[in-house]
């Protein structure tokens, strides 16, 4: 049987389903609760024969501008995974260990509680080995506090724990030793998958004799000529054998900022540098043009992930009382100063309110003149455009931009850039009452269909997400209601409109906004399998486990309204002209789809003619008269 779209699908989800539960469950964990130290309280995950604190109540966690005003917000998927990834909450000082049949809890390398082994089985004289689960699991009850053993407010609990500790996984298994290649590569994972996509890209245009000309940027071919696609093929490509080995150095060397911001957020901060440093480059190219008629910038061309690297640099340059630039020089290094600012203003950062100021460093600029007097054909302009956008980075402005705002900002600058206005389209007007005179009974059903699928995802879209996520969900899901509104209105103008252009037009809209609304839905459904899987991290990050049911139903109901709205989406679609050849290469015809399902066993086919053995069931007559036997 041949694999359609019904196939990749149900593999794409079980994909999904595997990684987040896999990734983001913690096989030994246990939580604390009740202690009467705040810094204890929380969820700990079990590495290398300790528990490790991991998440915290809510008054040590990292806050924002807009506490003050805000409810308790859930951590998405991609929130949850950077907690769960960043090392430095792997490495928390605070620990439970069992130490000479003692299990303690401290807080670096102060013991604060601890309770004998014998006191845990209820009996001080006894000398007699543990229970195995005593050895395994920190206990429950018996801790004391060393400080005032007497006391019997603040002692904490023990709750939940599963796994048991020997299984617990070793501390290089989530920082591999450095020191060696394959080590590094292992603890900057992002990175060398980066590091091998250049490398691939440039063996590719080398082995393929591709022209320059042929992926590199240039304001004529990306402006003028609406050549998007540039913008990536360009970042990536090297052509020249010191190019690549000095911008792979480069990556290779700045692979230590990874552990520090999270896997997941270098990756998508990488790939949205990408984007930035070329609508710098753009800005600036646009003002040379055409306020100093610079007219050699129309066309000159670039290629190169220098860019995104010297954003990175001002990143690592900023982190360090003083950074050296020039290699060749190791003894120049440049002091890192300070900006004052007021405390709220840092806080805006993310940066602790006690913070010296904004940090800066001017190395990078020192590498750029460098870099430009010794290798002129390196992009002035380009590295520039890192390093502008490079302090940002460095001040944590950008850690907002995740993949989903990212892609809504994108269909955002789309739909203004190309005027995607369904009221400047004819027909706008007509009612929908009437497309029963003309349109078959089942395409009509599928136009309703998708029409209140559409506004329903609407509402819920702009309450569940905002209620239970957070105000950072509110673009992204005024940008998905937008959408769908449109696609319902572009349906009904194609049901009327006899123009081809206008009818083009619709199909795009309605393609767009499925494409998106697919994305939504695999979002909010791997957010919903990480959310069910951390339950006890929630709890010990002080969520209630009401709240997390609540969540937990209203994002389930969520998910179903999208793949909902999608398939009624993909059915409406089956039924515009003008979407049939993206219909045909996604394979989602109908009749393709439904014989899929069948082969799959989803659905029965009520095609076939059900067997009756009337055709085949012998004559008594005729059987008695051949001298045989009654049938």
């Amino acid at each position: 049987m041949a694999m359609g779209s019904i196939s990749y699908l149900l593999i794409l989800v079980a994909s999904l389903v595997f990684l987040c539960l896999y990734f983001s469950h913690d096989s030994v964990s246990c939580r604390v609760d009740n202690s009467g130290i705040d810094a204890l309280n929380g969820y700990y995950v079990a590495l290398s024969g300790s528990y490790r604190r991991v998440s915290a109540p809510t008054s040590e966690q990292e806050t924002h501008w807009y506490d003050s005003f805000s409810w308790k917000v859930f951590p998405d998927v991609i929130a949850l995974f950077q907690a769960k990834t960043r090392e430095s909450n792997l490495m928390s000082d605070k620990r439970m260990l069992m130490v000479n049949g003692v299990w303690i809890m401290a807080k670096g390398s102060k013991v604060l509680y601890s309770t004998s082994i014998e006191e845990v089985n209820g009996d001080t004289s006894s000398t007699t080995p543990p229970q195995s689960l005593s050895i395994h699991h920190p206990p429950k009850y018996g801790w004391h506090d060393r400080d005032s053993p007497s006391t019997t407010e603040g002692i904490p609990q023990v709750v939940e724990c599963s796994g048991k500790l020997d299984n617990s996984p070793d501390e290089i298994d989530y920082f591999p030793n450095p020191s060696s290649g394959i080590g590094t590569m292992y603890a900057h994972p992002v990175t060398s998958v980066i590091l091998c996509v250049l490398c691939y890209y440039a063996y590719h245009l080398w082995s393929n004799r591709v022209e320059v000309s042929t992926v590199s940027y240039s304001y004529d071919s990306v402006i003028n000529k609406g050549e998007y696609w540039r913008i990536f093929t360009a970042s990536i490509a090297h052509f020249d054998v010191w190019h690549i080995g000095f911008n792979a150095m480069g990556l290779y060397s700045l692979g230590s900022l990874e552990p520090v911001y999270g896997s997941i957020t270098y990756a998508y901060l990488s790939l949205a540098l990408i984007v930035i440093t070329i609508l710098i480059v753009i800005g600036i190219q646009y003002i040379m043009i055409y306020r100093y008629a610079r007219e050699d910038m129309l066309y000159s061309q670039a290629v190169g992930y220098s860019a995104v690297l010297f954003a990175w640099m001002v990143a690592m340059s900023v982190r360090q009382s003083e950074y050296c630039p020039i290699f060749l020089f190791p003894t120049f290094c440049i002091k890192t100063w300070y900006i004052p600012l007021p405390s709220f203003i840092l806080q805006l950062f993310g940066m602790n309110k006690d913070s010296q100021g904004l940090p800066v460093n001017l190395g990078t600029f020192v590498l750029l003149v460098f870099t430009k007097i010794f290798i002129p054909r390196s992009s002035f302009i380009g590295h520039l455009a890192g390093i502008i956008i490079g302090y940002p980075l460095a001040w944590n402005a950008l850690n907002w931009l995740t993949p989903l705002i990212a892609i809504s900002l994108i269909l955002l600058a789309w739909i203004i850039s190309t005027k995607k206005f369904v009221w400047y389209f004819p027909s706008f007007d007509s009612p929908l009452a009437n497309i029963q005179e003309f349109l078959s009974a089942q395409t009509v059903q599928h136009v309703y269909s998708h029409r209140h699928l559409s506004y329903a995802l609407i509402l819920l879209s702009l309450t569940i997400p905002i209620y239970f996520l957070g105000w950072e969900q509110l673009l992204t899901r005024l940008i998905s209601s937008f959408l769908l509104w449109s696609s319902v209105q572009a349906r009904r103008i194609d049901c009327y409109s006899e123009s081809h252009a206008i009818k083009s037009e619709c199909s795009q809209i309605v393609i767009y906004t499925t494409t998106f609304i697919f994305f939504l839905t695999l979002y909010d459904f791997t957010t919903l399998l990480t959310t069910a899987s951390n339950i006890g991290y929630l709890l010990g990050s002080n969520y209630s486990l009401n709240l997390i049911n609540y969540f937990l139903l209203f994002n389930a109901f969520l998910v179903f309204i999208e793949a909902a709205v999608v398939t009624a989406s993909v059915l409406t679609m089956n039924d515009m002209l003008k979407c049939t050849d993206f219909i045909a290469r996604m394979g989602l015809e109908r009749k393709m789809v439904r014989r899929e399902l069948i082969e799959l066993r989803l659905l029965r086919d009520d095609s076939a003619v059900p067997f009756s053995g009337q055709s085949n069931r012998l004559d008594t007559s005729q059987t008695q008269a051949r001298g045989g036997a009654d049938v």
